[in-house]
């Protein structure tokens, strides 16, 4: 997502965070090594449970020449079916000593590590994340380990006084959360109202964040406390006389019902600063929408280190059809939120009035660890007519993020997905549109070219697009949802300025509460472009016109939409720039200690990827 270097506005997202230890961590299992002899190398100490996320249960010594190891992932919490995550630190290492690390016990087949995703570095010294080079990581059935999935990767320790850590994903934590999210509250922004929602299992907080208007956070908080409410007041600004104002409408944003899914939460953080700057859209946006924001839905599963469940071995994600205070307390709690509003409607209507305030869209964001790009499940309608209105969010959000697959999304009526909160609360709620977006744990791809890995600013960034996609759904005229035009002139730099400015904001928010990166590790990102399509008034009718006649020939049912449908929906639009250009493969940001031609380490750790991959091939 960059523009050269010198021309890129300041970083949207703070650097990911710092390894925390805590040793009062519940975990089930205590990391082990075996002793090397003494004319071997000296014995490497791993820690996968005394810090916060972490996870690994297990390291074996095997081979002395080379030095390898193999790691075994900890299960989720009394579910031993999810094993992807994994999160660990290891010291002890002599400078220059080169290990292989074998990471057993993985529950999927699939994996983006086959397409070139690798796992994140860092140290005690050096906390900012970054990703291995591709090119020394392998996914393979191991005919050594009864031929289940293995990743492998050879690293070479730099220093001898510090501290590694490695995990799947750029981690983000629920300490790591609650002080940004303490920093903002400090600022006493007028936009922004925090309250505790409800308490984990394990007594962690569930946040509810309400961003609006200071006029609409009152109005939001009388329709909570169940006060007979009129009509909303008119948007600052708005002409005297204004007449009759249409109810507020309201939008439920949540993320990381899936602990192993940390993108989730940069993508959150890039949300939330957003919605709480000074940038004119958001300003706008908050005049016209209340957002109620839930910034981690699985708070225990999080600080475990699991990867899809709770303290108590459940999946949250299959839980929204059911009432289970005990079990899920969090996911009760969201549900309970939204039923506020249901009331709220239902007893206007007995008064033969109109609500103050309606619940119109319910967006979870998630991580994919098979996919690429960004997308969106959906439901498909009962009535196609109404794919107008359930596809608007999705076009808009495809105008302004560079990296989402219009071509990736799906409408469907899947009966296995009964239990997610995008089917769940659409049959609970009926009138609300609910969503899941997704986004890739590694990359953009166009066909088989593939733009650079992710890292959290580009994480952020989706953030930050998915506030502009709000914007554009709920404060843009009809038409222009359908083909917003591309910023330019004043508009541009007014977007620019304001970019610049939540990069500020974020600055000062997280000072104290997180480690700043070095200058080397500055943003080379720019904002996102708002991208245009040809709109035209006849849109709607044309797209349902398409929509009819691929249903008649193919048929509609839990497979969903078909491409035919789906391009009606999502014009076609001039090819773009991926995130980092059209590499052939991805590429690993420059300057890193982690960098080299055929090296692992540092510079002059000469350990060639290409002895890894010759012994690896005949494990």
């Amino acid at each position: 997502m960059a523009s050269a270097k010198q021309d890129a506005p300041p970083q949207l997202a703070p650097p990911p965070p710092k390894p925390e230890t805590q040793p009062q961590q519940v975990a089930a299992a205590a990391a082990a090594s075996s002793s090397a002899s003494a004319a071997g190398p000296p014995e490497l100490e791993f820690d996968g449970t005394s810090f916060e996320s972490a996870n690994l249960a297990s390291a074996k010594l095997v081979s002395l020449q080379p030095c390898e190891y193999d790691l075994q992932i900890r299960p989720d919490t009394l579910n031993s079916r999810h094993r992807v995550w994994f999160y660990f630190s290891v010291k002890g290492a002599r400078a220059g000593q080169k290990v292989v690390f074998n990471i057993l016990g993985y529950s999927k087949t699939k994996s983006l590590f086959r397409d070139g995703m690798a796992p994140v570095v860092c140290t005690s010294a050096r906390p900012y994340w970054e990703r291995m080079p591709p090119q020394s990581v392998f996914y393979y059935r191991s005919p050594r380990h009864n031929k289940d999935y293995v990743l492998s990767f050879p690293f070479c320790f730099e220093r001898a006084d510090e501290t590694y850590y490695f995990a799947y994903c750029f981690p983000y934590t629920y300490s790591y959360l609650q002080r940004f999210l303490l920093a903002l509250e400090h600022k006493a922004l007028p936009c922004l109202h925090r309250e505790l929602l409800c308490r984990s299992i394990q007594e962690r907080r569930l946040d509810l964040l309400t961003i609006s208007s200071p006029a609409n956070l009152a109005l939001d908080a009388a329709i909570r406390a169940g006060h007979a409410v009129g009509s909303p007041p008119a948007p600052e600004g708005a002409p005297p006389g204004t007449g009759p104002v249409a109810p507020r409408r309201v939008v439920l944003v949540s993320a990381r019902v899936h602990p192993g899914e940390s993108p989730a939460s940069f993508m959150m953080h890039g949300l939330i600063l957003f919605l709480t700057s000074e940038h004119a859209r958001a300003r706008e946006l908050r005049e016209h929408v209340i957002l109620k924001v839930v910034p981690m839905l699985n708070p225990d599963g999080v600080f475990l280190g699991n990867y899809r469940c709770n303290s108590c071995g459940l999946d949250l994600n299959r839980l929204w059809h059911a009432s289970m205070p005990g079990m899920a307390p969090t996911i009760h709690a969201v549900r309970e939120l939204a039923r506020q509003y249901t009331a709220h409607a239902a007893h206007a209507a007995a008064r033969g009035g109109t609500p103050a305030a309606a619940l119109e869209m319910i967006l979870d964001m998630h991580a994919h660890s098979t996919c690429m790009n960004g997308f969106i499940f959906a439901n498909l309608p009962e009535d196609l007519r109404e794919m107008d209105s359930v596809t608007a969010f999705p076009r808009c959000l495809a105008n302004q993020a560079k990296d989402f697959s219009s071509a990736g999304c799906k409408f469907d009526r899947d009966e296995s997905k009964a239990g997610t909160g995008r089917r769940a609360l659409s049959e609970m709620l009926p009138g609300v549109h609910c969503y899941t977006l997704e986004v890739s744990m590694f990359c953009a791809a166009q066909g088989n070219v593939r733009g650079e890995a992710y890292q959290p600013a580009s994480y952020t960034q989706m953030g930050h697009a998915i506030g502009l996609a709000l914007h554009e759904c709920y404060c843009t005229a009809k038409g222009v949802v359908l083909g917003a035009p591309a910023l330019g002139g004043h508009a541009a730099a007014q977007h620019d300025a304001s970019s610049a400015a939540i990069a500020a904001t974020a600055t000062t928010a997280l000072s104290g509460a997180a480690t700043t990166a070095p200058a080397e590790a500055a943003a080379t990102t720019a904002a996102p472009t708002v991208h245009g399509t040809a709109a035209t008034s006849a849109f709607a009718a044309s797209a349902f016109a398409a929509s009819a006649s691929t249903t008649a020939s193919a048929g509609v049912g839990s497979a969903g939409v078909g491409s035919a449908t789906r391009a009606a929906y999502f014009p076609a639009r001039a090819a773009r720039p991926m995130a980092g250009g059209t590499h052939s493969a991805p590429m690993v940001r420059g300057g890193s200690a982690w960098v080299g031609a055929g090296r692992v380490g540092g510079t002059g750790s000469a350990y060639s990827s290409v002895r890894c991959a010759s012994r690896l091939s005949n494990a």
